[in-house]
């Protein structure tokens, strides 16, 4: 399995977290946007009566007025949820970067640090192989069997 590159405390992490609360800040002013919007087609304004052709792939449709307000408010109401969910999420993932370089500054040097969902590190985190062990392959970590591979 390959690592991500946006685990915590890295530099594009921070980045992807910074980019998403600006994400959902932008979706958020579009549905201001989109919602103060008279309906409109191609730039135009459209007034009571107008129908507006629209092809997009290849396939064309038609919308009146109240279609075009229709879309309008859907698309505002879409944006609406977006925004915040986006600006939720990218604050979340900003503060975990604050926790994790926090508690990088805070670490003495020469400490390892404990990943999130890593769990404690069992025993002093020696590996020790002990003379009788060496003929079967098995060496002890802490007292757990792992087999030993010889030096090449």
């Amino acid at each position: 399995m390959a690592r991500s590159s946006l685990r915590p405390g890295t530099t594009p992490a921070l980045i992807a977290a910074v980019l998403t609360i600006g994400l959902g800040v932008l979706f958020v002013i579009g549905a201001l946007w989109v919602r103060s919007n008279t309906a409109d087609c191609g730039g135009q304004t459209m007034q009571q009566g107008d129908t507006c052709v629209i092809t997009y792939q290849g396939r064309t449709t038609d919308a009146d007025l109240a279609g075009q307000q229709a879309n309008n408010k859907r698309e505002a109401l879409i944006l609406d949820v977006a925004g915040p969910l986006f600006m939720i999420l990218g604050g979340y993932r900003l503060s975990k970067e604050v926790r994790v370089r926090r508690a990088r500054a805070a670490a003495p040097a020469g400490e390892p640090l404990a990943m999130a969902g890593a769990g404690p590190l069992p025993g002093d985190g020696e590996f020790a192989v002990s003379a009788n062990a060496a003929p079967n392959g098995v060496a002890e970590y802490n007292g757990s069997p792992h087999q030993a591979r010889p030096r090449q």
